[in-house]
């Protein structure tokens, strides 16, 4: 049997790929499924976790505001396109009942202060290591946000360049 060069290297990629997503840490489980419970129009899971300054963080306790949580880590490159936009959604809609909780994947704490720090992303981080909070949101691809209503609703859940987020929010807001 000949084997093609080209398909030797398609099969090689194909193989670096799936080792590269067995070593991940992120949850595989696709977010828009009825295993998760996370579809859009459910009521957001509720987590308990501490965030970056060591404080108490509760998603209940937002009840009331627009939140929008967003999955996301300093080695990760889309992440970091988004970053500018949420900066310019933080300052645009911060003084009107709406909230920006990130979550991050990263290992290293000191980077990811420090990345936060140099870009100004001035709301609440919850360095999420053990994936405390991704174990409720399931989240299978960063970046991935979730946007959540006054009541708690999941009203968007997608990568955040895929829509107009500051359009959305506020709609929501209004």
């Amino acid at each position: 049997m000949k084997i093609n060069i080209k398909h030797s290297w398609l099969l090689i990629f194909a193989v670096f790929l799936l080792s590269a997503c067995e070593s991940s840490p992120i949850k595989t489980l696709p977010v828009d499924t009825e295993e998760t419970g996370n579809k859009v129009g459910m009521i957001a899971p509720n987590f308990v976790t501490t965030d970056i300054a060591g404080n108490e963080i509760k998603l209940s306790a937002f009840r009331g505001k627009v939140v929008l949580l967003d999955f996301w880590a300093t080695w990760c490159g889309p992440c970091r396109t988004t970053v500018p936009e949420l900066v310019k959604l933080w300052q645009k809609y911060k003084s009107e009942d709406f909230v920006i909780i990130g979550v991050s994947f990263d290992s290293d704490k000191a980077k990811l202060l420090d990345y936060i720090h140099t870009n100004n992303m001035d709301w609440q981080h919850i360095h999420d290591t053990g994936y405390d909070v991704n174990i409720n949101y399931k989240v299978d691809v960063i970046p991935k946000v979730f946007l959540i209503d006054r009541q708690g609703k999941i009203i968007f859940a997608s990568h955040p360049l895929m829509t107009n987020l500051d359009s959305l929010v506020g709609a929501v807001l209004k």
